[in-house]
């Protein structure tokens, strides 16, 4: 949704009116809901009086139990929006214009009036972009302030573009074409409006731009797409018509094919698909498989195969794969296999599941690890090694390094998390055991700080406003209840209620959501893994337990420990790998508080236990751990993202 301001402010040159809830954004619109509905109702902040009146628009919210939200904001204008192959999602969005009115400063204060170029962003969710929204701003102050293309991405507060065009660009597409060689195949094209066309080729893991080459001739139009056959089409705005362009192969094979339309449909099958390509036969000397399914063709012709796709043979299961699979065209004696080139979407929608790459693989094999990311620097510590590793994770293609400075006291069973700028590395099972060792990255300096009312470590902690809270942990080699609460600002511990029923855990996942703090799994007072949710109160000091009698707190759908922390990620919850009885696990789960539910997600490529995973901006990075039941080590690490 595009924005109603130039940069933040309202201003007479553009209607004069305020941002709303869902304006300057890119929404995600839950359609794969049996109960959707695509209506919004807007209500008064103070009052809740129903108010669907643009000019009072800073001071409406969104009513409860909308099913269209805010996925990413900071967006002035995002006249397009492609998904691509690879699983990302990118918007071409366009700048500030002169005289349209000042830049937001604050949630009360503005700068000079103010332009810029278009830009090309990477979306993933949560991330702020750089167009105020004062109304958003009320609870998220990052989007008070304008930030135009120069500054750089600033950690958690905001995410600078790939690259800026030339205004305004309205059109994106992905070439996904075989043609010209491949050569284009995974770019970006975008289309000026009225003017140029452009080629954006991409890094490898299309997180930054390597070149921004001009087509020609370019297309001139508003919009443009790909058609079958690697060729492109533009609609104009101006002409009110369509251009078709087709590609000038200088040297094509006699018979291939070189794309599929649509590159991904639902698994029951049955949807038209067109492969694009050259010199094709007839329908009786023709035949197309996807992954292994044999198509049904409906008509050949030269440069055109159509028909209706396959069923997976496990559609409606997570049986069926989400990874992009190959397609092999056998025509008039000639066999092309386009690769990774098509995938099924599960059903019934919404069983959608994220997705795992490969991260930057650890310089050593490691295992019983603490993690934690403060202002986009991930660190690492480890059992296997007294040096504290380092990634900058907003560093395209950043590898990792050591920190100068060694903690003061390296172990294992240790918890890392972060509090404000600093990073704190809870405990440990040998002379690390309750200690509380600080990092402020700013200085490279450590320092010791009061430490755990319990001499343990496998201590389970999160931060909730402000306050750090730890759990449990072993305390000579037997599993506690205990909870305690950090205050920075006089480094003081303060014991609160234990674990509820007298439960004892070491090595669960804990995290703050929501005014409460959250404890799955973990090992008991015998060593079992246990399935036993918790979730405690700071303000009434109390616990609820999903061992209570009756439905309070729904249980993991299995036991698990070890598995790190949990990762609070829109709305919900997540567990990632760990290990039960008897050795590690691959699973993912997702628990929704406002549910109280569990499903199942996307798992771990390589089951790991004593892993540590950590979010930064829209991704989930669990790295190193055990590939055994019992101590082990890897240099594995796997990156997981939704849209």
């Amino acid at each position: 949704m595009g924005s109603c301001t130039n940069a933040g402010v309202p201003w007479v040159t553009i209607g004069d009116l305020p941002e709303s809830p869902l304006s300057a954004a890119v929404l995600k619109a839950r359609t794969s809901r049996p109960d959707f509905d695509g209506a919004i109702t807007y209500v008064e902040t103070l009052g809740g009086l129903p108010n669907a009146d643009q000019r009072d628009g800073g001071m409406v919210d969104v009513a409860p139990g909308s099913h269209v939200a805010v996925h990413a904001a900071g967006q002035r204008n995002p006249y397009d929006l492609v998904y691509t192959t690879r699983g990302r999602l990118y918007s071409s969005d366009n700048g500030p214009n002169a005289t349209y009115g000042p830049q937001s400063t604050g949630a009360t204060t503005q700068g000079a009036d103010t332009e810029g170029p278009d830009e090309l962003n990477l979306i993933e969710a949560g991330n702020y972009y750089g167009h105020p929204n004062r109304n958003r701003g009320r609870s998220d102050p990052r989007q008070d302030v304008y930030r135009g293309a120069v500054p750089p991405s600033e950690p958690d507060v905001f995410t600078q573009a790939l690259t800026i065009l030339a205004p305004s660009v309205d059109g994106l597409a992905e070439y996904r074409s075989e043609a010209f060689g491949g050569q284009l195949r995974g770019e970006l094209i975008a289309q000026k409006w009225a003017g140029q066309t452009w080629r954006i080729r991409l890094s490898d893991d299309g997180r930054a731009v390597q070149s921004v080459l001009p087509v020609s001739p370019p297309l001139v139009g508003l919009d443009v797409a790909m058609a079958p056959g690697g060729g492109l089409i533009a609609v104009h705005y101006l002409s009110n018509g369509v251009s078709s362009f087709t590609t000038d192969d200088a040297t094509p094979p006699a018979t291939r094919a070189l794309d599929i339309t649509p590159w991904r449909a639902p698994d029951t099958g049955g949807v038209p698909f067109v492969i694009g390509g050259r010199g094709f036969g007839n329908l009786g000397n023709t035949s197309v498989t996807l992954g292994g399914q044999a198509a049904t063709l409906s008509a050949v012709r030269p440069r055109r195969i159509e028909g209706l796709l396959p069923a997976h043979p496990a559609a409606g299961t997570s049986a069926v794969p989400t990874a992009l699979q190959d397609v092999v065209v056998d025509s008039a004696g000639t066999v092309t296999t386009l690769t990774a080139a098509f995938r099924w979407l599960r059903t019934p929608a919404g069983n959608e599941p994220g997705r795992w790459e490969s991260g930057a693989a650890l310089p050593d094999a490691l295992g019983d690890l603490a993690a934690a990311v403060v202002e986009g620097e991930l660190y690492v510590f480890s059992h296997d090694t007294p040096d504290t590793l380092h990634l900058d994770l907003l560093a395209p293609g950043a590898d990792w390094d050591t920190l100068p400075a060694p903690r003061p006291v390296p172990d294992g069973g240790q918890t890392a998390v972060r509090l404000g700028h600093e990073l704190l590395v809870l405990g440990g099972h040998g002379p690390a055991a309750g200690l509380v060792q600080a990092y402020d990255h700013h200085d490279d300096l450590w320092e010791l700080r009061a430490p755990l009312p319990w001499a343990g470590g496998g201590v389970a902690a999160a931060v909730l406003d402000g306050t750090l809270y730890a759990v449990g942990g072993h305390v000579a080699g037997a599993a506690t209840g205990q909870l305690a609460a950090y205050d920075p600002d006089t480094d003081s511990w303060t014991v609160r209620a234990p674990l509820p029923g007298g439960a004892l855990r070491a090595h669960a996942s804990a995290v703050a959501y929501d005014g409460a703090l959250y404890v799955f799994g973990g090992v008991d007072a015998a060593g079992l893994a246990r399935d036993t949710a918790f979730r405690y109160d700071p303000l009434g000091d109390t616990w609820q337990s999903s061992d209570d009698p009756g439905p309070p707190l729904a249980p993991l759908p299995d036991a698990r420990t070890h598995a790190g922390a949990a990762i609070p990620w829109a709305g919900e919850l997540y567990l990632l790998g760990g290990r039960d009885d008897v050795g590690p696990l691959a699973a993912v789960h997702a628990y929704d508080p406002a549910t109280d539910t569990w499903r199942d997600e996307a798992p771990l490529p390589t089951p790991r236990h004593g892993a540590s995973p950590v979010l930064f901006q829209g991704r989930v990075f669990v790295v190193g751990g055990s590939l055994v039941a019992g101590h082990g080590h890897s240099e594995v690490v796997e990156v997981f993202s939704r849209q």
